[in-house]
C-alpha cells in the first residue's frame, strides 16, 4: 500500500508522518488530552 500511488498520491506521502513512540505515561496523557478535546470537556 505505500508504494500504490493510488493510494497515496505523491502530494500526500510527501506530507505523512509517524510518531515517535513514548513512554507509556506521556501516552496516555496524550490520549486524555485528545478526549476531552474530541468530547467537548
Amino acid at each position: 500500500m505505500r508504494d500504490n500511488p493510488g493510494i497515496y498520491p505523491a502530494d500526500v506521502r510527501a506530507k505523512l508522518f509517524t510518531l515517535k513512540v513514548q513512554e507509556p505515561k506521556i501516552d496516555r496523557v496524550r490520549t486524555r488530552a485528545w478526549t476531552k478535546v474530541k468530547s467537548g470537556k
